[in-house]
């Protein structure tokens, strides 16, 4: 062997060697030790005495003056669950094109590491915490009840990390009033149905307030734009909510004092008997396939209408609604909100010869209101004709 060719170092038996290998080495050579360094520690079969022995030389490494021979080292640790808490914390105090793609990746880094770099970190050590697939629990809380926006606008974009619904409604009163904090919440898919329903009315609230402020429309048009927007937003809420999920969102707008007649007639005339059936079950204490058999028997609901507390004036277009529901299915098919608003017309046009002549057009005028597109308009028209003949 040639005198000046460097000699492959004996792990355990001269760390003496090592360090004045590290000492007078080149660049590239302190590259190498480091290299070696990685995989001697990376090394299960390995003493874990001579292990330890090494941590010296490592740190050493981690703190070397090229960033060549720092980058080589962590590069050779990421990999490592093992890893002592100096030269962890060594590696992600350095530069952040070394320090945060390590502090993203190495599965050494415990729930400790996790606090200690969201309590003291820059915001870029931070985003590769929070932007990890494996954060526990409780630092998914202290993140949502105790970090500024920014670091929780890196948690929702992090669609690995599941958040409890609490935590979600945590966020919500935290940062409701930041546009795009709504908004980074409102791109959830697992955002509960509950917060949606809560942001439209917070929505026609800011409408309500700014066109009162500009003097945009009259009062009552206003009004009636304002319910519109809240009823609609709710009703696309429940809409995309599944069958085992309505109850409780019912149960919820009951609550919070949102659940109105309108609502649950706007939503029979276009046809969502499952949201009705469920409003209506909650409503009268009834459980909710009784209320489907009623609902779907093609029978009289007046008093079913009356236990759910419902003003008279829903009656008959109520009635008209599950007739209508009722056919839909036998006929085995499935009828858009137009065609089933339509039909809702056509049902309180020429069914019911039991009904006064007076409910015909307020009923009319209940459709006319609460019905979508072209059903509306039919039902506000023929309305319009029969007034004088009931008067």
């Amino acid at each position: 062997m040639e005198k000046n060719q460097p000699q492959e170092p004996s792990f355990g038996l001269d760390v003496d060697f090592l360090m004045q290998a590290l000492a007078e080495g080149s660049v590239s050579q302190r590259m190498r030790l480091a290299r070696q360094i990685a995989g001697f520690l990376g090394d299960a079969a390995e003493p874990p005495g001579e292990r330890q022995q090494v941590l010296p030389v490592a740190l050493r490494l981690a703190a070397d003056e090229a960033p060549e021979v720092r980058r080589t080292l962590a590069a050779g640790l990421v990999g490592l669950a093992d890893l002592n808490a100096d030269l962890l914390f060594a590696i992600v105090s350095d530069d952040d094109d070394i320090a945060v793609p390590f502090l993203g990746t190495t599965p050494a880094l415990t729930q400790v590491h996790m606090f200690s770099v969201l309590r003291v970190g820059d915001a870029a050590r931070q985003a590769a915490v929070l932007l990890r697939p494996d954060i526990t629990p409780d630092v998914i809380d202290f993140t949502v009840k105790s970090l500024p926006f920014e670091a929780n606008a890196l948690l929702l974009e992090n669609a690995s990390i599941p958040l409890a619904p609490e935590q979600f409604q945590t966020l919500y009163d935290r940062f409701a009033d930041i546009e795009a904090g709504v908004e980074r919440l409102l791109a959830r898919t697992d955002l509960p149905a509950s917060i949606r329903i809560l942001q439209a009315r917070r929505a026609a609230t800011r409408l309500q307030k700014l066109l009162a402020e500009r003097d945009w429309l009259p009062a009552n048009d206003a009004a009636d734009l304002i319910a519109d927007a809240e009823e609609n937003a709710v009703l696309a809420v429940l809409a995309s909510a599944s069958v085992q999920q309505l109850s409780s969102l019912v149960s919820f707008l009951i609550n919070q004092d949102i659940l109105t007649p309108s609502i649950i007639v706007r939503a029979a005339c276009r046809g969502d008997i499952e949201i009705v059936t469920h409003c209506l079950a909650i409503l009268a204490h009834w459980p909710v396939e009784r209320v489907r058999q009623q609902v779907f028997g093609s029978g009289n609901l007046r008093s079913l209408i009356d236990r759910a507390g419902l003003p008279p004036a829903c009656h008959w277009p109520l009635q008209a609604v599950c007739d209508v529901a009722h056919d839909e299915r036998l006929d085995g098919v499935r009828l858009s909100g137009e065609e089933f608003g339509s039909r809702v017309v056509e049902a309180l046009m020429t069914r019911y010869s039991a009904m006064p002549k007076a409910d015909q057009p307020r009923s009319l005028e209940v459709v006319g209101r609460y019905a979508s597109g072209r059903a509306r308009l039919i039902a506000r028209r023929l309305k319009d004709d029969l007034v004088p003949e009931a008067a």
